[in-house]
């Protein structure tokens, strides 16, 4: 029954579907490990503030002294800091504001139209699946969602994963030149 199925491809096909959701998760991976990058930056930036609100305390206190040492702290290293974080912020936002307007569909009516329009230059029209969840989506979720016939098959797939994984160890332990006889 088995005679002549190229297991091969069965085996290149599972690892390629297993590499593209291992980038996926390294990719989701390094965002949230790295998330803290950002706090830190608006800490340094609170920070600062909390020491030139103390310096400009003290200048709009009349009679005091200002303190040498935030003085001189904050004319050497806090200020210039600060304005070099504000700076790279400006730079951020400006960068964000450029490409998010260069990649917005405001010209075509928004991201559903365009979406609308690919699904209908592929030939997916009303009726069809892609096109129904689309609308479902779309719509908030108020129409009938297409997709439901599907997710009590869900165990299904679950155990043809596991049966798909089962295989590919087996297949390890056998060999591919083996098995191709």
């Amino acid at each position: 029954m088995l005679e002549g199925f190229d297991f091969t491809s069965l085996r290149n096909s599972i690892d390629f579907v297993n590499t593209g959701t291992d980038h996926i998760e390294t990719a989701a991976r390094v965002v949230q490990e790295n998330d803290w990058l950002v706090k830190m930056y608006v800490l340094v930036l609170n920070v600062m503030v909390v020491f030139m609100l103390l310096a400009a305390s003290e200048i709009l206190d009349k009679e005091a002294r200002i303190n040498p040492a935030l003085q001189m702290m904050v004319n050497v290293f806090i200020f210039p800091v600060f304005v070099s974080c504000v700076v790279i912020a400006v730079i951020s936002a400006v960068l964000l504001a450029v490409v998010g307007t260069a990649n917005s569909d405001f010209c075509a009516g928004g991201p559903e139209v365009t979406v609308s329009n690919i699904l209908m230059e592929r030939g997916l029209i009303q009726g069809s699946m892609v096109y129904d969840t689309f609308e479902y989506y779309q719509s908030g979720c108020r129409t009938t969602d297409p997709m439901a016939l599907f997710y009590k098959y869900e165990d299904r797939l679950h155990s043809g994963i596991a049966s798909a994984s089962k295989f590919l160890d087996q297949s390890n332990e056998i060999g591919m030149e083996e098995m191709n006889k």
